[in-house]
């Protein structure tokens, strides 16, 4: 094998991962985000359970 074989496939594989990470990073570190917006309230998905318990009830339901 010559060299430049060699670093045109480490460069390749650097940018996969590098993709890769970027990629993981984006959205695997998203705690909470917005799931439904209207002009007067915000739903947000990705809270636990405890943190629901904390707050108020809500029956205001949600728009379809």
């Amino acid at each position: 094998m010559n060299d430049g074989f060699l670093s045109g496939a480490g460069t390749m594989v650097g940018c996969v991962v590098l993709l890769v990470c970027a990629l993981t990073g984006t959205y695997g570190s998203r705690m909470v985000w917005a799931d439904l917006i209207t002009d007067q309230h915000v739903w947000v998905g990705g809270v636990c359970e405890p943190f629901l318990q904390q707050l108020p009830p809500w029956t205001g339901g949600r728009p379809h």
